[in-house]
């Protein structure tokens, strides 16, 4: 896809290192990267959960919050999911709220 679409929250999980990196794609590069513990095996099922809150995402595997990735642009702002890869999706949920907006 070109010009390269803004990626406000990147998940790329990296079996070999036993963790899953955090990132943005912003202006035209990525960001820094955020490691953050893999609590799962290839293969087998798990739950991520993302949730947004006034200043971060937090992410939770199998209920166990595993990290937080601090907003590098306006999370009002996404419009699109996109999950690529050899996996096996049963359920997206989306709760809209008041995300990112201070109350």
């Amino acid at each position: 896809m070109w010009p390269h679409p803004e990626v406000l929250f990147h998940v790329n999980p990296r079996f070999r290192n036993n963790a899953f990196v955090i990132n943005s794609w912003l202006k035209g590069s990525w960001g820094s990267e955020i490691a953050c513990p893999l609590l799962f095996k290839a293969g087998r099922p798990f739950a991520l959960q993302i949730v947004l809150t006034v200043d971060e995402f937090l992410i939770s595997i199998d209920g166990c919050q595993v990290g937080s990735f601090q907003y590098r642009a306006a999370p009002h702002v996404i419009k699109a999911l996109y999950i690529q890869g050899d996996v096996l999706i049963k359920e997206i949920t989306i709760n809209k709220s008041k995300v990112g907006k201070k109350s």
